[in-house]
């Protein structure tokens, strides 16, 4: 049976934006703003499916100290679901999980959120029109639209170091912290540099008794310019609507229409962002030797902006160091590096990321005529829009491919998104169609316009980092959010295909 007769065949009848039966993975920031905004325009039948015991996510699992957000609090909300009561410029982890929590019950949506429900795979049956999701303890679950928002940071990496499981004390990611061991007094050893741990180094660095950072490479790093709000500013986002609206804006307007222009190579905005990063690290770093050593090789920006007050001056302090030869070996007693020197510690503590390449894919998801996503995204996961991917029926993903960001906020990003899914789905409620695909054609156009833009950017300067998959820009949005904006919602609906019962318009 070829597609189009496999996807017509579902019986005819008149369905309802209530109708449709839909099925969300991951209940972080994109699951929870996905259910809130389709309930909203009347997608009422919503189900979240949930891997672990509660919500949140990324800022769930990452309780490291120190965790916080690198945009700015005030942007790093929905529209719909603002909140009056950060304490600071940039919000910490447990705020910003309370605020999502607050979110969810003032939303109602307790009882849409089940718990303990691990998808491990999904697959579309044509004949039936609808998702078979499996998970984990053995359930089946059946869905006519399927929304994967499990994120692109949810599957922390540990190198790949000889003797990795040898070591004798406690070791573990920041994305799995163990409150349970002491590290006031210890000798820690943090293996990596990068976004979180420029976070969670000032905060180790002030209770142990040696703090050993091991760098592979230096990164960008630039002011965050982070500060408390006062009782007054408080007082009037709480009770002044306005007033909390002209900070967002004003934080909006400087990130995406001055910070933005700083990822474009060879502009005067990136020549200017390079600067700053050279001023603060002469201000904060003293020592030549030690700047040097700090200092990148790479563009500004080719791999991820740091955004800290408080990381460099930590290597001042003689309880702290820096080693930058390379590891060769994980022993019982610390870290071996390329110098033959045995690094000894208590503590292991790993700040290596996420593994970006995988997450997308971790659930085996088939779709039409037997498409793996998996298989079709092996050389560099490519979408629409970061929203959709044909052969896919009724299937769509929040934070996708190359909706990432340099500058500003992917809570922005997923409510454009999230306004291009209710779109395509009323088109398809419209036409009393079964299934709603994106054209593969469409999609093709736009990846080659995609990257044809992204040439221009900073994360295709050549560096290695996880922005990149197969040769490509994967990870990011190369304009601004505004264009972002503008771009889903100009999106034809003739870009997709709507079929059901009587309805064929081709799957060009």
């Amino acid at each position: 049976m070829d597609q189009v007769s496999a996807m017509m065949s579902a019986p005819p009848h008149r369905r309802e934006r209530g109708d449709w039966r839909i099925g969300i993975i991951g209940a972080g920031f994109g699951g929870v703003g996905a259910a809130i905004s389709l309930r909203q325009a009347g997608f009422t039948d919503v189900t979240i499916l949930e891997a672990a015991d509660a919500p949140g996510g990324t800022w769930r699992d990452n309780r490291y100290w120190g965790a916080a957000c690198d945009v700015p609090a005030h942007l790093y909300s929905f529209s719909f679901a603002p909140n009056p009561d950060w304490s600071a410029t940039f919000a910490p982890q447990r705020e910003i999980l309370a605020h999502l929590q607050r979110t969810i019950r003032d939303f109602g949506l307790g009882a849409r959120i089940h718990y303990g429900c691990k998808v491990t795979a999904a697959g579309w049956d044509a004949a039936r029109a609808r998702w078979r999701v499996e998970l984990a303890h053995g359930e089946v679950r059946e869905f006519d639209v399927l929304i994967s928002a499990i994120g692109q940071l949810s599957r922390p990496r540990r190198p790949d170091i000889p003797g990795l499981s040898s070591f004798a004390g406690a070791a573990f990611h920041t994305a799995q912290w163990d409150e349970s061991v002491p590290l006031a007094g210890k000798r820690i050893a943090l293996i990596g540099s990068a976004a979180s741990a420029v976070q969670v180094a000032p905060e180790l660095a002030a209770q142990a008794a040696q703090l050993t950072v091991f760098q592979r490479t230096p990164n960008w790093i630039v002011p965050r310019f982070n500060r408390p709000h006062s009782a007054l500013e408080r007082f009037l986002f709480r009770h002044v609507p306005g007033a909390r609206l002209a900070m967002r804006a004003a934080i909006y307007g400087i990130v995406d229409f001055a910070v933005y222009r700083g990822f474009r190579r060879d502009t005067p905005a990136h020549r200017l962002m390079t600067a700053l990063a050279g001023w603060q690290r002469r201000r904060q770093v003293a020592d030549p030797a030690l700047r040097a050593k700090l200092t990148p090789d790479y563009p500004f920006g080719c791999k991820r902006m740091l955004l800290t007050d408080d990381y460099l001056p930590i290597f001042s302090r003689p309880t702290v160091a820096l080693v930058t030869e390379a590891i060769t070996a994980i022993e019982p007693r610390g870290v071996r590096t390329a110098d033959g020197v045995l690094h000894e510690a208590d503590v292991l503590i790993y700040a290596t990321g996420f593994d970006l390449s995988e997450a997308l894919t971790a659930i085996d998801i088939i779709g039409a005529e037997g498409h793996q996503l998996r298989a079709d995204w092996a050389e560099g996961a490519q979408g629409y829009l970061g929203t959709a991917v044909p052969h896919y029926p009724n299937f769509f993903t929040i934070y996708g491919p190359n909706t990432g960001l340099g500058h500003s906020s992917i809570l922005f990003m997923m409510e454009c998104q999230f306004e291009l899914i209710r779109r395509v789905l009323t088109e398809a409620t419209a036409r009393n169609a079964d299934q709603v695909m994106v054209r593969p054609s469409a999609t093709a156009q736009f990846n080659e316009a995609l990257q044809r833009d992204l040439a221009s950017m900073v994360w295709s300067a050549g560096c290695q980092s996880w922005y990149t998959q197969g040769g490509k820009v994967t990870a990011n949005w190369p304009g601004s959010t505004t264009a972002f904006a503008r771009a889903t919602k100009r999106a034809p609906l003739a870009d997709f295909i709507y079929l059901g019962h009587e309805i064929n318009n081709g799957l060009g």
